[in-house]
């Protein structure tokens, strides 16, 4: 099933982002996919990601799809950008505020439409997007071993933490991780809706720690997903880290780097990808 759907009372947490100035720092996030893996296989990596925050900003690239997102909360915005086609688009919260307002109006004409019909398969999708709309967990933390668990009958996160190195950094990582999952649901209707996450960061915060593995299980009538998110993260960046943001710089300075709204910069890709 496409998950369309709801929205969140989208708030910037960007004075907590904002404190973490001056302290740069590094996390190296590898995902994947461990369903229906025999327990002498190792389990297939989806994606591999680097996020740098430097100087209220952070700089995140996705190997898989040769992308930069550059997440600037002092400005309210997002920029997308790809370094081999010269293309960025700039995408401002209130945007995906505004994007997040549609996809739950369209979720809900969706089921409407389903229950008159007669489709018998109407009350497992309505009890489906009705949880991602308001996620209700049991909540546990195994204090001897490090452990968040979030349990619901649809969905498990199974986390392992360690104390953060400082606050700040807690603060700004998880500020990071609000938006950008709201941002990868704009971004790609088959990503899962970010309200779950959502309350995973927020019991992260209540807890005060850092996620350095987070396992992902779903049941479903149609679907079933297992994955499995380990982080690494590094207090300083390296002098190819600082090479990297230096020349993501000057290509959204650069006069040839074409900028282009978020609608036209998702065909340019998805037309480039066929």
């Amino acid at each position: 099933m496409v998950f369309r759907v709801l929205v969140w009372c989208v708030v910037a947490f960007a004075c907590g982002f904002q404190c973490a100035a001056g302290q740069d720092f590094r996390v190296v996030s590898v995902i994947y996919d461990v369903h229906d893996i025999a327990a002498d296989r190792k389990p297939s990596v989806i994606a591999t990601s680097l996020s740098l925050f430097h100087r209220n900003k952070v700089y995140d690239y996705i190997d898989s799809a040769h992308e930069v997102i550059v997440f600037e909360p002092g400005r309210n915005q997002f920029t997308v950008l790809t370094p081999s086609r010269s293309l960025a688009a700039v995408v401002d919260f209130d945007e995906v505020k505004h994007l997040l307002k549609v996809a739950k109006s369209e979720t809900k004409t969706y089921l409407d439409q389903l229950k008159s019909s007669g489709d018998p398969s109407w009350r497992d999708a309505e009890e489906l997007l009705s949880f991602h709309l308001d996620p209700d967990f049991t909540e546990h933390f195994d204090v001897d071993q490090n452990r968040l668990e979030l349990v619901s009958p649809l969905l498990r996160y199974t986390v392992d933490c360690v104390e953060p190195p400082t606050t700040e950094i807690m603060n700004a990582y998880l500020t990071y991780a609000d938006w950008i999952v709201r941002l990868n649901f704009v971004l790609s209707p088959h990503s899962l809706p970010p309200n779950c996450r959502l309350m995973l960061n927020e019991s992260l915060r209540q807890q005060q720690k850092f996620p350095v593995r987070v396992e992902l299980e779903t049941r479903g009538s149609d679907s079933v997903l297992h994955r499995r998110a380990e982080h690494r993260i590094g207090r300083q960046l390296d002098e190819l880290d600082r090479s990297l943001i230096s020349r993501w710089e000057r290509l959204l300075k650069s006069e040839t780097t074409r900028r282009t709204t978020l609608r036209v910069y998702q065909r340019a890709i998805i037309a480039s990808a066929r």
